[in-house]
């Protein structure tokens, strides 16, 4: 092998060994780091009073842990929680009953209104 070649190759074995401590270091701090957040904090991060996320948490919800006065909760369970609320398509017709014939001939004009909306920013836009 040529010294070039030579060189070429220590190159690229040492940018695969430190590619690889990479990422060896970033799943390493993945697994032993969690971002805690407080019960305020956690209770904004959803949307919630704090009220509502400590029945969560006191439901089993939500998995929260209390570090000597305070509880904390980690940002990775508070994602699973939210993963685990979501709403499966179809499953809540129940909440717009189909509509009377009264209330589906006063839609008729707003549909209306709304198509000309619609024309009217398709002509500004051009």
């Amino acid at each position: 092998m040529t010294e070039d070649m030579q060189i070429v190759a220590e190159d690229k074995t040492a940018s695969q060994v430190e590619l690889k401590e990479n990422q060896a270091d970033s799943e390493s701090e993945e697994n032993s780091e969690y971002k805690w957040l407080g019960t305020t904090a956690a209770a904004q991060y959803l949307g919630v009073t704090t009220r509502t996320l400590y029945r969560f948490i006191d439901e089993g919800h939500v998995a929260a842990y209390r570090l000597g006065r305070v509880i904390r909760v980690k940002t990775r369970d508070i994602d699973d929680f939210i993963e685990a609320c979501r709403i499966q398509p179809g499953t809540i017709s129940h909440l717009y009953p189909p509509l009377s014939p009264a209330e589906e001939s006063a839609e008729e004009p707003a549909e209306e209104v709304r198509r000309q909306k619609k024309s009217w920013f398709e002509r500004v836009a051009n």
